[in-house]
């Protein structure tokens, strides 16, 4: 009775670990798009040359209507975006994420995100 209690423990305890490496270690394609976007009937478009990180990593460059891939490991990540609007000022956001157990690929709009709306991060 005991001997079967303890088996049933290390495999119970086997299927939490197993579980907790699949939701923590599991890798995330994102796409990052900076082009012009419609959404609900309003458009949003792409004016800004835009540096990004994700989770304080080293910023990239993303031009003007480009897309460019990233992998991320993990669910929760956070994006930083700095771009130069039209008075020359360096505006800074960082907006915190989470990817859940979503399959797929997951489309980083940033003409959405800089105008702070909804739908600025897309699964597919």
């Amino acid at each position: 009775m005991k001997r079967n209690m303890i088996r049933i423990l290390i495999v119970i305890g086997f299927v939490v670990v197993s579980f907790l490496l699949f939701t923590f270690g599991k890798q995330y394609e994102i796409l990052i798009d900076n082009k012009t976007v419609s959404l609900d009937g309003t458009e949003y478009p792409a004016e800004y040359t835009i540096n990004y990180s994700f989770d304080g990593g080293e910023y990239e460059e993303l031009k003007i209507k480009k897309r460019k891939k990233a992998n991320v490991v993990g669910p929760n990540h956070f994006i930083t975006v700095e771009y130069t609007d039209e008075t020359g000022e360096t505006v800074s956001m960082e907006k915190p994420f989470s990817l859940g157990l979503s399959e797929g690929t997951i489309i980083v709009n940033l003409p959405v995100l800089i105008e702070s709306k909804d739908g600025w991060l897309v699964r597919e």
